[in-house]
């Protein structure tokens, strides 16, 4: 049986891409 990890996972990272970059974008604007 095969389980979907690869989409869930992909959707997961995704999202904590996404959270990460704003993080960053808000430490580079706060100098």
């Amino acid at each position: 049986k095969k389980f979907p990890w690869n989409s869930i996972g992909a959707q997961r990272v995704k999202n904590v891409c996404v959270a990460f970059r704003g993080y960053c974008e808000e430490k580079n604007r706060e100098g």
